[in-house]
């Protein structure tokens, strides 16, 4: 799981962004990108907010990065 978790006081977990995500996961873009098979620039404009990734790449980022697709917010609040 993310080594960083933020409770609220209700205890329903905070989502952390894509990118913070993945820095838990110590990986780079390139290394996840890799992982991944997709461009790097790909996981870019994910990471920016500017394109969503499709719901299975989604969970093999989750999968990837060790939490659930719930733990990572996909899109800008």
């Amino acid at each position: 799981m993310l080594k960083a978790q933020n409770v609220l006081k209700d205890g329903e977990k905070k989502q952390v962004s894509l990118k913070a995500a993945r820095i838990n996961a110590e990986l780079t873009q390139k290394q996840a990108a890799d992982e991944l098979h997709i461009n790097k620039n790909t996981l870019a404009n994910y990471e920016a907010y500017l394109t969503k990734p499709d719901i299975e790449t989604s969970k093999k980022i989750a999968e990837l990065y060790g939490c659930t697709i719930d733990d990572i917010r996909f899109h800008a609040r």
